[in-house]
């Protein structure tokens, strides 16, 4: 995988899924070489979820006083 790749997703701690650290570089650097189909990030959602993908929400902690 090139630096488009590793500056734009990387693998969770446990190894069972994946965050996108950067939409704009995945979509114009990562998807035109290895998911020529999928040209929008919605697109790669539907994509990963027809492969069985869950996707998540990171929230932000929020200090409760």
């Amino acid at each position: 995988i090139n630096a488009n790749a590793n500056a734009s997703i990387a693998w969770l701690p446990n190894g069972r899924g994946f965050r996108i650290l950067d939409e704009d570089a995945l979509m114009k650097g990562v998807m035109p070489m290895y998911f020529k189909k999928c040209t929008k990030i919605k697109l790669f959602h539907l994509q990963l979820q027809s492969w069985g993908f869950k996707r998540y929400v990171l929230m932000p902690m929020t200090i409760l006083k």
